[in-house]
């Protein structure tokens, strides 16, 4: 039994320092998965990539990607 309501729609912001797309890309479908097993009914993933080392980050990219989310989901 779930405490979390059916119906409801998972977003995971995944953070990593390595910018290679394919390091950790299992985190996602495993977690999505078994949030589903609970009644969430879809799930969306937002990765940002950040190394202190580099002179720019990437998370502007992050950031866009959480207010597009936002609005899609507030419709």
């Amino acid at each position: 039994m779930s405490r979390l309501l059916p119906g409801k729609t998972l977003v995971m912001i995944l953070a990593q320092g390595d910018p290679d797309k394919k390091r950790f890309a299992d985190v996602f479908p495993r977690y999505n998965e078994f949030f589903k097993w609970h009644g969430i009914n879809e799930g969306h993933l937002i990765r940002a990539y950040y190394s202190p080392g580099r002179k720019s980050t990437p998370l502007d990219e992050a950031y866009k990607e959480v207010e597009e989310m936002l609005v899609k989901l507030s419709r």
